[in-house]
């Protein structure tokens, strides 16, 4: 049995909508960034908004549950085009984009929360989260975005049937401001050409034409780590994990813990400001286990990006599952079991520490102790 049917859900007639619209031109009212990279005017008939790299914010929009109806036309071109909701505040939202470049795969359109500015997309994978979709180019097609409390659905083209449910958003629900994003790559779309057009913006509060199905209780897997105790973030060292600062350890027994979410994923930029400007950042997980006589146990790890595992202050296990374009090609999304790491304890109380690097795209870890 399908965790959600696609097909309970069913929208209401047009008609019954047009009372709620509000229509968003875009000769007023919308905050742009970079603009030698964006353009208004005609295009493919209409007036549009393209964008190659930037963003075009409505702050003034205050949705949490309700629908946001646009069209978009893009490329065929390596770009992702963005719709970002909820906006609480800058870097504090939930997203979903588009990957042109990956029409019909498994991950073309993606679904991620941000925290502090660091969109969580390598966390966030699979089923309610990432969609295999064909993709129009170069031509109009029509998108929607249905909002109700922790859940959201994404039609393409056809209003009748989504896409895409997400069936639990990972931040919790509230009213925001909506933006509109595009971003090309190096060796994406050639110099001049604009990622998306984006036309006609309605943003409906309150309205959600849909019915969604009740979402099934996930309880965690068997052996999941449901907290761990999370340090500072620090700057770390170039050249890979290594073991913490002794200054940062003296206080390992006081730091806080945090909870895990329904799937045993802890996302760190939920909890911590990254210092500086730097994007690599470091924190140490701690976990205490307890053997009732010396023995090993193995503890798979899913981790993004890099890591190293300590017990009893010795460097027992690390690995890199950092993202790669190419050389060799590696997208370093979270999966529960990327590593598996056999633990030495002795009896009593033991101390895993882990060290935790991230590089780009998601700061998190998942644990499932056997």
């Amino acid at each position: 049995m399908r965790p959600l049917s696609l097909a309970l859900i069913a929208l209401a007639s047009a008609g019954s909508l047009a009372a709620q619209d509000r229509r968003l031109p875009f000769d007023s009212g919308w905050d742009y960034s970079a603009a030698e990279n964006r353009a208004v005017g005609p295009f493919l008939g209409r007036e549009a908004l393209r964008l190659r790299n930037g963003v075009a914010v409505r702050p003034d929009v205050s949705l949490q549950d309700g629908t946001i109806d646009f069209d978009m036309a893009v490329t065929e071109h390596r770009t992702f085009v963005y719709i970002q909701f909820r906006m609480t505040g800058d870097g504090e939202n939930e997203e979903i984009y588009f990957r042109p470049h990956k029409t019909n795969l498994p991950d073309a359109i993606q679904y991620a929360p941000v925290f502090r500015g660091q969109s969580a997309w390598q966390l966030y994978h699979g089923p309610g989260n990432t969609a295999r979709v064909p993709i129009p180019r170069n031509e109009w097609v029509h998108v929607r975005v249905v909002l109700q409390g922790q859940r959201a659905a994404l039609y393409l083209g056809d209003t009748t049937r989504p896409v895409m449910v997400v069936p639990r958003l990972a931040r919790e629900a509230a009213a925001g401001g909506i933006a509109l994003r595009a971003f090309t790559p190096a060796g994406g779309a050639p110099e001049g050409t604009f990622a998306a057009a984006y036309s006609n913006v309605v943003v409906r509060p309150g309205v959600v034409p849909a019915a969604f199905p009740v979402a099934p209780e996930r309880p965690r897997p068997p052996g999941v780590v449901g907290s761990w105790q999370l340090s500072p973030a620090y700057v770390p060292a170039p050249g890979g994990p290594i073991p913490p600062p002794e200054n940062l350890l003296a206080g390992r027994a006081s730091w806080p813990a945090r909870s895990a979410d329904e799937e045993g994923r802890l996302v760190l930029d939920r909890y911590l400001g990254r210092p500086g400007e730097n994007a690599r950042a470091a924190a140490v997980l701690r976990l205490v286990v307890r053997a009732e006589r010396d023995t090993v146990r193995r503890l798979d790890l899913g981790f993004s990006d890099e890591y190293l595992l300590l017990v009893n202050g010795r460097p027992v296990a690390g690995g890199n599952a950092a993202y790669s374009f190419d050389d060799p090609r590696n997208d370093g999304v979270l999966t529960p079991r990327l590593a598996s790491v056999y633990l030495p304890l002795r009896r009593g109380d033991n101390e895993v520490l882990i060290v935790l690097q991230d590089v780009f795209g998601g700061w998190g870890i998942v644990g499932i102790l056997n």
